[in-house]
């Protein structure tokens, strides 16, 4: 288990910090955002400039050609969008970023971050306990959790939230959900500006960029407190499923991030998507892959080889020179 203040200060060392005294004005302004900022009105967060640098035209024109490639008359992948931002200085580009998607499980982040939003307020939150006596999962993913909720079982709200996100087990989420007074919960999208879902349509829908705006916020602690952003992407980082974006990059690396999966039997398609924070050593990144097509395995290869393609792009543009 990793350590509480273990992650505070992997988010500053990626971000050049080593401690939180004076250093490069990057890092003092890291910490402007963090300590001043109550919600999204902070303009160091919110300003996206009409600029595209050389370096960005060529990276999205990288991905561009990937989404081509995957995508063309032959294969079982009919669709791909990808957002990308650097949280170091900001740069950022979509390709295909207004396609719309199931997020499916990707909503279990807003979820999360609803109740410790709660929490904040409600110290006790996190402590009470509920108890499933309906652990059926009635779900059709291929990818399903190592570890479930057992019936009959009594489980802490915080113990629920680990099993929700870095399990991503379905029961977990019905017992939080049904905990979850719903108005808090489109709260979280109102206050980024987002119109909130209706979770109890089939095909509630978002696209990338929007999606991504989560692991932004929780990056920079500017919607949750510097405490609760840290116990989010805890539980994020601990997240088991390995075969997507973090299967693309070096080993070790550390990866904050949420997959999620839609079925479509009728049909026979799928969606499958792996959204979240790439703690690069000199830039990290916030990187969502959405996609949709046949076969979980020609999905699974695509995020993991957007992934390697976007960290060696980065890697190469991070190079001390």
């Amino acid at each position: 288990m990793i350590r509480r203040g273990a992650l505070l200060l992997a988010l500053l060392a990626a971000a050049g910090c080593a401690s939180p005294g004076p250093g490069p004005q990057d890092c003092r302004a890291l910490y402007v955002r963090q300590d001043g900022a109550v919600g999204l009105t902070n303009p160091l967060l919110d300003l996206e400039l009409g600029i595209e640098f050389r370096e960005t035209k060529s990276f999205r024109n990288r991905l561009e050609e990937f989404i081509s490639q995957r995508t063309s008359s032959g294969t079982h992948v009919s669709h791909i969008s990808i957002y990308f931002r650097d949280l170091n200085n900001g740069p950022w580009f979509g390709v295909n970023s207004r396609e719309l998607f199931s997020p499916a499980s990707l909503f279990k982040v807003p979820i999360m971050m609803a109740i410790l939003k709660e929490a904040e307020s409600f110290p006790g939150l996190l402590s009470a306990r509920l108890t499933d006596m309906d652990p059926e999962d009635r779900s059709t993913v291929e990818i399903t959790p190592g570890r479930h909720v057992e019936k009959g079982r009594s489980y802490s709200v915080e113990e629920l939230l680990e099993l929700m996100i870095a399990r991503s087990d379905n029961r977990a989420h019905d017992l939080l959900l049904g905990y979850l007074d719903r108005k808090v919960f489109d709260r979280v999208f109102l206050d980024l500006g987002v119109k909130p879902p209706d979770l109890a349509a089939r095909d509630a829908q978002m696209n990338v960029k929007e999606y991504a705006t989560f692991f932004r916020i929780l990056y920079n602690a500017s919607y949750l407190g510097r405490d609760m952003s840290r116990r989010a992407l805890e539980f994020l980082v601990r997240s088991e499923f390995d075969q997507g974006l973090a299967a693309g990059l070096p080993p070790g690396t550390m990866t904050a991030h949420k997959f999620g999966e839609r079925a479509y039997p009728e049909g026979g398609l799928r969606q499958l998507h792996d959204c979240g924070i790439i703690y690069h050593p000199r830039t990290p990144y916030v990187l969502c892959v959405m996609t949709r097509g046949e076969a979980v395995g020609d999905l699974v290869s695509v995020l993991r080889d957007a992934s390697a393609l976007v960290w060696r792009q980065v890697d190469a543009q991070a190079a001390p020179r």
